[in-house]
C-alpha cells in the first residue's frame, strides 16, 4: 500500500471516529446530525444475507448510527466467508463493542473510494458494488481488511 492510500486511510478514520464520537455527544444532548432520506449504507449491509455478520458487528459497534448520517461513506463490508476465514472472533466481537469496533473501523472511510482503488491498494477483492444508498458506497470483500 502507498504511503499516500495510508495517509489518506488513516486520516479518514481519524475524521470518521471524531464525527462518531460528536453524533453520539450531540444525540444525548437532544441534538443530532440530519438523517438521510432514502437508504443508506448500513441498510444495505443489513439487507445482504452475504454481510449479516459484519451488519451485527455495525450495529455492535456503535457505528451503525454514524453511517446513518449524511455523507459520502465507503463501506468494504466482508462477506461472512471472508470474516470466518479472517482472524475474528466474529460471535465474541459481536458481544464486545470495543472488539466489534476494532474489526469494523477498519472497514469504513469518509468519502466516496472506487471499486478499482479499493482492489488496488487494500489488497481486497469486490465482489459485490452497490453503489445506490443515499449516503456513499458498499462493497462486498473477500477479506477482512487489517492496518
Amino acid at each position: 500500500m502507498t504511503s499516500k492510500m495510508k495517509k489518506l486511510i488513516s486520516a479518514s478514520f481519524a475524521v470518521l471516529l471524531v464525527f462518531a464520537l460528536s453524533a453520539n455527544f450531540a444525540v444525548g444532548q437532544g441534538g443530532g446530525q440530519s438523517q438521510v432520506q432514502g437508504e443508506t449504507v448500513v441498510d444495505k449491509v443489513s439487507e445482504n444475507s452475504d454481510t449479516s455478520d459484519f451488519s451485527d458487528l455495525l450495529e455492535q459497534s456503535g457505528f451503525a448510527q454514524v453511517l446513518a448520517q449524511q455523507g459520502p461513506y465507503t463501506v468494504l463490508a466482508p462477506s461472512n466467508d471472508a470474516l470466518a476465514k479472517g482472524e475474528v472472533d466474529v460471535e465474541s466481537a459481536k458481544e464486545n463493542q470495543k472488539q466489534a469496533q476494532q474489526v469494523v473501523q477498519n472497514h469504513l472511510y469518509q468519502g466516496e473510494i472506487s471499486a478499482d482503488e479499493v482492489e488496488s491498494s487494500m489488497g481486497v477483492k469486490v465482489q459485490k458494488e452497490d453503489e445506490s444508498p443515499a449516503n456513499g458506497v458498499v462493497y462486498v470483500v473477500d477479506k477482512v481488511v487489517t492496518r
